[in-house]
């Protein structure tokens, strides 16, 4: 048979581990909470990194490519040019012959 005081320390000593319980809990579950910050903050640190490392390489390739063709419509030019001297001396030589 068991004494009211029995009962009532009994009871005090399950509500009291029920306490810890959930004080044990909510330590353990900060610091998770506190570990995944860390390292999404990490992943998010990295993905800032990674993403301005390939817009600098596309820009990089974009003027690559502007340069590419920006030298092509030079040549090109300069052989319009010539063209167009080439034509009014042409004209100029037939011009004088008349």
């Amino acid at each position: 048979m068991m004494t009211r005081e029995e009962y009532i320390l009994q009871k005090q000593e399950i509500d009291e581990q029920m306490k810890q319980t959930r004080t044990a809990e909510k330590k353990e579950t900060a610091a998770v909470n506190d570990d995944y910050e860390l390292r999404l903050r990490d992943l998010g640190d990295a993905y800032r990194k990674q993403r301005q490392a390939l817009f600098e390489e596309r820009d990089a390739k974009r003027l690559e490519i502007e340069g590419r063709y920006k030298d092509e419509r030079r040549a090109l030019w300069v052989k319009d040019c010539e063209l167009v001297s080439q034509w009014r001396l042409q004209l100029n030589k037939e011009g004088g012959a008349l």
